[in-house]
């Protein structure tokens, strides 16, 4: 929630979500694809047994049809959308399934994933190749910074 707070103080989660389906619904926008190898890792390390889940603010009318689409809908453990602060929902998740902070990692494009890492003790992960900027990525002090798909892996 600290982007919100910080961006949007005065307005509560349901007109930032009512907000946020104005703004992306029906507009033409072309759809989203997959980062080069991407679908393939996410695969390969939920196949080797690792726990996989997602967290994104995205609203589950627009993301998993998403999924459905990179056939990726039954590959992940937990999916958690609608979510304002990913230090709060990666807390849950990690209770839930008693993960060990020292083996988890939380990989994203924005600032809101390398601040839940830091608050929470686990290890960030920022890609490049989503919204930010690397050197504004890089100033969030993540504990990595990933250029591609090979870098990433070598790390996760």
């Amino acid at each position: 929630m600290i982007f919100f707070k910080k961006y949007l103080p005065k307005l509560d989660i349901e007109e930032i979500q009512s907000a946020y389906r104005e703004g992306v619904s029906d507009k033409g926008y072309p759809e989203a694809g997959a980062f080069p190898g991407i679908v393939a890792l996410i695969k390969k390390i939920k196949n080797r047994g690792d726990y996989v889940a997602v967290i994104t603010s995205d609203l589950p009318d627009s993301f998993f049809p998403e999924l459905k689409r990179f056939n990726l809908d039954s590959v992940f453990d937990d999916v958690v959308t609608k979510v304002h602060e990913k230090s709060d929902a990666l807390r849950e998740l990690i209770n839930k399934n008693s993960l060990d902070f020292d083996n988890t990692y939380i990989v994203g494009d924005s600032y809101n994933e390398i601040m839940a890492g830091k608050e929470l003790g686990v290890k960030s992960v920022a890609v490049t190749w989503g919204l930010n900027m690397e050197q504004k990525l890089r100033n969030k002090n993540p504990d990595y910074v990933v250029r591609n798909i090979v870098e990433l892996e070598k790390i996760i």
